[in-house]
């Protein structure tokens, strides 16, 4: 299955991530030894197939037509070179990773696997960073394009009648901070109507 898959191939990347995660970084040399060896795990085809896979999931949320079954497909092709290049050749595929070309899509989970991860690929239970601090950008929804609203509005609990992008990143960073979230942000929320749904959530 394609949870199965998953699981595997997260399994395989976080024994690459082993290596990594015991180099001390005391030392300029310390850094640069895991930088080689982050490329080197960047570089791993499996990890590079679930990138792909999970590009295809984000691009269906922007309305890429997937075709019935895909998922099980891939998950059934990932440690396959060849077959995963047959995947590679579909339409829907190609439309998919230009997609998250395109929009910058950005997985944390993936791109962060050990604070996501246990060793045997499963989600751990203190999953997320310790501390998420930031200064998110303030835009209101009426000036971002449709396309953005609607997977927005799929997607983020707040995104309700007059919201701003930075209530977007306070859910997001609730999602991926196991402690504390730190943001500078307007006051407004707290007696406007537009953030009545931000209150709701925080």
């Amino acid at each position: 299955s394609f949870a199965r898959a998953r699981q595997e191939t997260l399994e395989h990347v976080m024994d690459l991530m082993e290596d990594l995660l015991a180099i001390d970084n005391d030392r300029l040399s310390d850094i640069k030894s895991m930088e080689e060896l982050y490329d080197e795990i960047r570089d791993d085809p499996l990890y590079q197939r679930l990138f792909e896979i999970t590009n295809v999931h984000t691009a269906k949320q922007f309305g890429l037509d997937v075709p019935e079954g895909v998922y099980e497909e891939m998950a059934g092709a990932i440690d396959d070179s060849d077959e995963w290049e047959e995947i590679r050749s579909q339409d829907w595929f190609a439309s998919a990773q230009a997609t998250a070309d395109k929009q910058s899509f950005f997985h944390w989970e993936l791109e962060y696997p050990e604070v996501f991860f246990g060793e045997d690929g499963e989600k751990r239970d203190d999953a997320g960073f310790d501390a998420v601090v930031g200064n998110p950008p303030y835009v209101k929804i009426q000036n971002i394009n449709r396309t953005h609203k609607d997977y927005y509005f799929n997607q983020y609990s707040v995104s309700e009648e007059r919201y701003d992008l930075y209530g977007l990143f306070l859910e997001l960073a609730h999602t991926v901070t196991a402690g504390r979230t730190g943001f500078i942000t307007p006051n407004k929320f707290f007696e406007s109507s537009a953030g009545e749904s931000l209150r709701r959530f925080l």
